[in-house]
């Protein structure tokens, strides 16, 4: 959170670390991948989760992940629709097509929530809505856009180049995620570009050698369904292939 200042987040560890060793407490966080990079600022806090400190979350299995659809919509009274001709369900589709593709958990979220903004006055997440967004990868490049369009003229201006970082041409000739170093984007207008990114979960952000946070997408799905990258990529194409030769 930009509001938070460093003292402030140097204060909260210390309290945390406080407690942690003071043997009366037990200390339980989470934190999200995109953001672990951010623990090597804080020393206190990587001191906490050495050892036995530290337990990863594995990605989750397709009845696991078929719970994440289902428990939240029954909660709020919603319904998924049934195919008439098939005897599918909207949530079992959303199951497989997420169980079988790794990484896909950011688009899942983001097709959900487009279904919930469409869904019919009764509750129910429709299969037409499902096509409108243009499927599971499709409601990816509606939120990019979306979060593209609140960024001043001068963000906006930055999107160019930090394309030019995050991607790079395989041999088939197929767009491919590329991962870049933070302080690569030292600008304040591009640095901005990618903090509202990483926010909507277009970006993701880790660690690489030597403790150094570096920034990619969350799935090459945008570099395929998101008109400006799309574009970006057909004019610059021959220029990325010379950089990976």
């Amino acid at each position: 959170d930009p509001s938070v200042t460093e003292r402030e987040r140097e204060t909260f560890v210390a309290l945390l670390a406080a407690l942690a060793r003071g043997g009366r407490s037990w200390i339980v966080a989470t934190l999200r991948s995109d953001y672990y990079p951010r623990c090597v600022e804080l020393p206190e806090l990587v001191a906490l989760k050495e050892g036995a400190g530290q337990y990863d979350v594995l990605p989750p299995r397709p009845a696991e992940i078929a719970q994440m659809i289902r428990l939240p919509a029954q909660a709020a009274g919603l319904r998924f629709e049934q195919d008439r001709a098939t005897g599918e369900r909207l949530d079992e589709r959303l199951r497989d097509l997420t169980a079988e593709r790794p990484g896909a958990l950011p688009l899942l979220e983001f097709t959900l929530e487009e279904l919930y903004r469409r869904r019919s006055p009764e509750g129910l997440l429709t299969f037409a809505a499902y096509e409108e967004i243009g499927g599971l990868e499709g409601a990816l490049a509606q939120r990019a856009e979306a979060v593209y369009a609140a960024q001043p003229p001068a963000v906006r201006a930055e999107l160019p180049r930090t394309f030019e970082r995050l991607v790079e041409i395989g041999a088939d000739d197929v767009a491919l995620r590329r991962r870049a170093p933070l302080d690569a984007f030292a600008d304040p207008d591009s640095r901005a570009m990618v903090q509202a990114l990483v926010d909507a979960r277009l970006l993701v952000t880790e660690l690489g050698e030597a403790g150094r946070a570096h920034a990619s997408v969350a799935h090459e799905a945008l570099f395929r369904h998101w008109p400006r990258p799309v574009e970006w990529l057909e004019s610059h194409r021959e220029l990325l292939r010379i950089r990976s030769r």
